[in-house]
């Protein structure tokens, strides 16, 4: 599969971005369908630090508000538009900070039962929002 990273300014302001994506093309149509929530999770899960210490949910999502600016996961279209590719960032101010902040995202979150529940329980309640409103969903 491939992936890449990208880093970049943000015109105007003394800001960067770290982005970092995969090729979902590999995936099974179920793998795909838990990729929402997986985003749901990248950002606001308890992290297993390098020493072994587990970092408590409020803690990690206290330190990851102070680090950055805003943070996002997702699935988007390629440029090519044949394949969707997974993605994660993040906007900060101190380009240092990019590689770690990407690396407990997508390699020390630590999914855990409560927060999987809140997970799912949120994004059932954003479904039942688009549904109602019908203008996005197809």
């Amino acid at each position: 599969d491939e992936g890449s990273c990208h880093v970049d300014s943000v015109a105007g302001t003394k800001f960067c971005r770290v982005d970092a994506c995969a090729s979902t093309a590999s995936l099974t149509l179920t793998q795909r369908e838990h990729l929402p929530l997986l985003a749901e999770m990248l950002m606001k899960s308890p992290i297993r630090e390098d020493d072994g210490t587990t970092t408590p949910y409020d803690v990690a999502v206290e330190r990851l508000r102070k680090e950055t600016v805003s943070t996002t996961a997702g699935v988007a279209a390629a440029g090519d538009g044949t394949a969707d590719v997974f993605f994660v960032g993040a906007k900060l101010d101190d380009l240092s900070k990019g590689a770690t902040i990407l690396k407990r995202a997508t390699r020390q979150a630590v999914f855990v039962p409560d927060r999987l529940a809140a997970a799912v329980s949120k994004l059932s309640l954003e479904l039942q929002s688009e549904l109602r409103d019908g203008n996005s969903v197809a």
